[in-house]
């Protein structure tokens, strides 16, 4: 990113730190992390009790999700790729997401949903059941 990073490491961790304004450094929180903070993609990290994640730009729903997600943002969203936590691309499009993603063939496990706005990148983290 461009004020945050990431590394997995050879346990197959993952850790990020750096800008956290948008939540893009995946922790559940917008406080900006100094140091590596390790990320899981357990359910209760990742949605809290509501079923939702939200950024400050973006709300992402169901999550965790087995079907579909749907994606509302106050912005145009352009271009989006749902991603591992490796960074593989595994769906990528530019059609609204408002109206639901078909996410039935992703296998079980955290993603990445990213996608260009107006108001420039923005990623949300979810689940997949």
């Amino acid at each position: 990113g461009f004020t945050h990073s990431a590394a997995i490491l050879e346990d197959g961790t993952l850790w990020a730190w750096g800008g956290n304004a948008n939540g893009q450094v995946g922790d559940s929180s917008f406080v900006d992390r100094n140091e590596p903070v390790e990320l899981s993609c357990r359910s209760e990290l990742t949605t809290g009790l509501t079923g939702i994640a939200r950024t400050a730009q973006a709300t992402l729903f169901p999550n965790p999700a087995s079907d579909v997600i749907f994606l509302q943002s106050p912005t145009r969203i352009g271009l989006w790729a749902v991603l591992t936590v490796q960074g593989r691309t595994m769906i990528s499009g530019s059609d609204p997401l408002d109206k639901g993603l078909d996410i039935s063939q992703l296998p079980a496990g955290c993603y990445f949903l990213q996608w260009q706005g107006t108001d420039g990148p923005r990623t949300i983290r979810f689940n997949k059941l």
